[in-house]
């Protein structure tokens, strides 16, 4: 579905506003996006989503004093406050980020102690943590990012939100919001925008959030708001190092700002979530054809409102690999710029999680953004150091297919196991195997071996 160049894609231009300028404005003319947002569900429950991300259960802390306000001062580490045990900033330390549905957005954000004592030629890096689909915040430290509270890297992980277009009575569950063809929570949902509806080829109503509608990138516009806001507030944190890293649909919101946003992070990892799902690349309108949706990130990674065959929801995404882009003034004949913008991308997939062609065309699809050819060096380092029935392969692409154009690494973590038993869907760290070994993997950290990539191919370190 293509959207047209009106007064409402003129609204959203990153050109002549800022990305909460740009939602807020968006809300008032679309009346947010005619979606009724769905009341949050309560935070300590269980949920397993739609792609199997399971929540933790656990509950978002509750605060017993009032917090430093980081948008008056600027804060230090030391002004952090006590959440679940940890020291870190939360959302009310800041001034409100509210996303083009009328939503405050919560996060956590950890400044290390070394960040106050920073030498005169040293800046910190920043890394964002996605969680996976009915997941909290929580989730994401336990057991992963808990270990890097005494790095020297600063870290933030924002709260997805339920679907805008779930029923009041729907699951609530927290996901992150990208160009696709997941089908809502709630089919036929009334309260929804009509224009994400279509009917499939069985007569049966399906609603997307399609590419060419802007409520679609509210997550990417609240992602690019609070990192300028955070970098604004923290004047020695590294706006050149900042990294994404996300679990299952917070991978799928990696990938998203891999395509859309490339050009505000320096490297990108991505665990158990495939740009080759059966959605994308299969019968997603169920009329018996094999085929790629044309609103699929696959499809329009990197296009603009105006791209042809490909309109996005977007006015000025910033391109990943090497194509064009097309001016966001689509006044008289367009200008077209040639582009090539690689980023080093790290790839976690089971084997028991998806199909061997997902991950590979997934693979394929980040070497060719990446000027890289087939070549790669295999390192097994993991094989077998714990019990899980699992290996892992690594692979480490570095050859550029074109000589003359830049390029960046790739670096593919297969898990291969047994079904029932390992290579499944699940953050594969060390930390969390135990009696239950339906993991990926317990032969390695996956936040270790995401740092790891970023400081031998993305400069993760202290030099500014």
């Amino acid at each position: 579905m293509s959207a047209p160049a009106g007064p409402l894609h003129t609204a959203i231009m990153r050109n002549s506003m800022t990305g909460f300028q740009a939602t807020a404005l968006l809300a008032v003319v679309l009346g947010a996006s005619a979606c009724v947002t769905a009341p949050p569900g309560p935070d300590d429950r269980e949920s397993r989503g739609d792609d199997g991300d399971l929540s933790d259960g656990l509950g978002e802390a509750a605060q017993a004093v009032v917090p430093v306000d980081c948008s008056v001062v600027l804060c230090t580490s030391l002004d952090q406050q006590t959440i679940g045990g940890n020291q870190m900033f939360n959302e009310n330390n800041f001034a409100a980020i509210v996303d083009g549905f009328g939503r405050t957005r919560k996060f956590f954000v950890h400044v290390p102690l070394t960040y106050d004592t920073l030498a005169a030629d040293e800046k910190m890096p920043l890394v964002f943590a996605f969680h996976g689909g009915g997941q909290t915040r929580e989730a994401m430290i336990q057991g992963k990012w808990e270990d890097h509270f005494d790095q020297e890297t600063a870290f933030v992980i924002p709260l997805g939100e339920p679907d805008p277009c779930d029923n009041p009575l729907g699951s609530g569950k927290s996901q992150w919001m990208q160009p696709g063809v997941g089908p809502s929570t709630s089919p036929g949902n009334p309260s929804c925008d009509a224009a994400t509806q279509v009917v499939t080829a069985a007569g049966l109503p399906r609603t997307y959030w399609n590419a060419s509608l802007s409520g679609s990138f509210t997550d990417v516009l609240f992602i690019e708001e609070l990192r300028a806001m955070l970098l604004s507030r923290f004047p020695n944190l590294n706006a050149d190092k900042v990294y994404a890293t996300g679990f299952s649909s917070g991978g799928g919101m990696t990938f998203t700002l891999l395509c859309y946003r490339s050009l505000l992070f320096r490297g990108f990892s991505v665990v158990a979530k495939t740009l080759g799902s059966a959605g994308a690349r299969g019968d997603f309108d169920e009329d018996g054809l094999v085929e790629t949706d044309p609103q699929s990130l696959v499809a329009t990674c990197g296009k603009n409102q105006w791209a042809a065959g490909h309109a996005t929801g977007i006015a000025a995404p910033q391109l990943w690999g090497a194509g064009t882009f097309q001016s966001a003034l689509p006044i008289g004949a367009p200008i077209v710029i040639p582009v090539t913008r690689t980023r080093p991308v790290a790839f976690f997939a089971g084997d028991q999680d998806n199909p061997m062609t997902e991950i590979n065309d997934t693979g394929a699809l980040i070497r060719v953004r990446n000027n890289l050819n087939g070549g790669f060096i295999v390192q097994n380092p993991f094989l077998d150091l714990q019990v899980d029935q699992a290996t892992t392969q690594r692979r480490t692409f570095t050859t550029a297919a074109d000589p003359a154009l830049p390029l960046s690494t790739f670096r593919r973590f297969l898990v291969q196991g047994v079904a029932g038993v390992s290579a499944t869907h699940a953050m594969p760290d060390a930390e969390e195997c135990g009696a239950v070994n339906s993991l990926m993997t317990c032969d390695y950290s996956y936040t270790q071996q995401t740092e790891v990539f970023f400081e031998d191919h993305a400069e993760l370190n202290l030099v500014p």
